[in-house]
């Protein structure tokens, strides 16, 4: 793992042995979490000194910081379409550092190959999985806020275990 991430120094922690937490330190005391648990990915913005204000101008894969708009590269073409969004934003060689340190396929140009969704829909269905509602609903007890619940019921369900719902992103 690098050091650093665009200059930013990066912290790891493994937390358990389903878990990793990566703080990159931006300064000022503000910081990004990522979380790993398992395959999936948690992202968190820390501002523990300061005004979020000071953020109003930032876009990027996540949209607008003030309301969540989805902009191109470009700062003003807005992109609805989640799969072009996603594509807009895939690492380029010639406008962003490098992040991983081997490169796996596909490498801009060459963009990202999404699943046909016909073959997507017939291997796995939401109402087909092991995990039923009511056992997510369980699992996901602990966690109080509403959004951040359904959000939880809804992961164990599409991913199909329980142990999503103890994964720290809710």
């Amino acid at each position: 793992m690098p050091a650093t991430i665009g200059g930013f120094p990066v912290e790891h922690a493994m937390l358990n042995d389903k878990q990793h937490l990566f703080t990159i330190d931006l300064g000022d005391f503000r910081s990004i979490s990522v979380t790993v648990f398992k395959d999936l990915l948690y992202v968190k913005l820390n501002i523990l000194h300061g005004n979020s204000a000071d953020l109003v101008d930032v876009t990027g894969m996540v949209g607008s910081w003030t309301n969540g708009t989805r902009f191109a590269r470009d700062g003003t073409t807005i992109l609805a379409d989640d799969i072009e969004f996603g594509q807009e934003w895939q690492v380029r060689d010639d406008m962003d550092t490098k992040i991983f340190t081997v490169d796996r396929a596909p490498q801009w140009p060459a963009k990202c190959v999404m699943p046909n969704p016909i073959e997507r829909s017939s291997r796995r269905r939401l109402g087909e999985n092991a995990v039923h509602a009511h056992e997510a609903s369980k699992a996901c007890a602990h966690i109080k806020d509403q959004h951040s619940f359904d959000m939880c019921v809804f992961d164990v369900i599409a991913t199909g275990d329980l142990d999503v719902a103890e994964g720290g992103a809710y």
